[in-house]
């Protein structure tokens, strides 16, 4: 009976180290993580810091995209990019774990109304939403077309439909990004 004891023991003193190689193995996306979107904006020096902020503008007010679809695709790309990157990223470990959940919820909002299937790698969306938004902008709409999956994806691009979950989650992580910067407007500084 001491012997089982003693086993018991020694199972007790790995399972932390396991958990911790457990959570480790299942932390990253399939298919890596995508790239940082970089394309500059005025007032912030931070690549993912300027997808917060040109996420959280476009989808704040819907009409904002409307009849433009390489912009709907960019921020469909910023969104996609912080739904992962995110939750991943140290810097944000004091951000609440609700804020990843709605950013998750509302890439798959996204991705529903664009068409995107839901197994497609994060990084793959996100390279596929800038380069159709790059040929848009060049006025190669055919090739656009055939980077986003068909005519039809364009249009829902030019007259994206109501995306709750999405104007919500990315003016959560703009407020999340003022709380962690103490730039807070409302915490009275």
């Amino acid at each position: 009976m001491a012997g089982s004891g003693r086993g018991a023991s020694d199972a007790m003193r790995w399972l932390p180290a396991a958990l911790v190689l457990l959570i480790a193995a299942c932390a990253g996306p399939p298919g890596g993580l995508p790239a940082v979107p970089d394309r500059p904006s005025a007032g912030a020096a931070d690549p993912t810091h300027q997808a917060i902020f040109r996420a959280a503008y476009a989808f704040g007010d819907p009409g904002r995209l409307a009849g433009r679809p390489a912009d709907a695709a960019r921020a469909a790309a910023d969104l996609e990019f912080l739904a992962v990157a995110l939750p991943q990223d140290q810097r944000w470990i004091g951000a609440s774990p609700l804020l990843f959940g709605e950013l998750a919820a509302a890439r798959t909002e996204l991705r529903i109304a664009l068409g995107i299937p839901a197994e497609a790698t994060p990084a793959a969306v996100t390279q596929r939403l800038d380069t159709t938004a790059a040929a848009l902008e060049a006025g190669r709409r055919a090739e656009a077309a055939a980077l986003a999956g068909g005519e039809d994806r364009i249009a829902t691009l030019a007259a994206l439909p109501p995306l709750p979950r999405s104007a919500a989650a990315t003016q959560a992580a703009q407020s999340a990004l003022g709380r962690l910067m103490g730039d807070d407007p409302m915490n009275g500084e």
